[in-house]
């Protein structure tokens, strides 16, 4: 379904990031950390150019940029597994996709 949105609404559609955020989910029950936190990070950086920082389906996307950062058990994560999506908010460039705390 999501490759199939990307390609024919775009990766920015409204529609094609919920179901992004709905493929890092699946993602990450299957433990598939990478590929989950890359579509995460991607998704992410798509709503936030479609919709700005402060929409609701930025927010969300945010909030799967926490769960693809901290539910790997294997990873060493910058950020405390109770860490809020406001939290990574403040560590994120939102324009680029980037983790501004891995990059130091």
């Amino acid at each position: 379904i999501y490759a199939r949105q990307v390609a024919t609404l775009g990766a920015s559609h409204e529609s094609t990031i919920l179901n992004g955020n709905n493929l890092v989910i699946s993602l990450l029950d299957l433990e598939l950390w990478d590929e989950a936190r890359q579509l995460a990070r991607k998704n992410l950086s798509h709503a936030n150019k479609t919709h700005g920082k402060d929409h609701e389906s930025t927010l969300f996307a945010c909030k799967r940029v926490v769960h693809a950062l901290c539910r790997n058990p294997a990873a060493v994560c910058d950020y405390p597994r109770e860490s809020t999506v406001r939290d990574v908010a403040t560590h994120f460039d939102f324009d680029t996709g980037d983790d501004l705390l891995e990059a130091e």
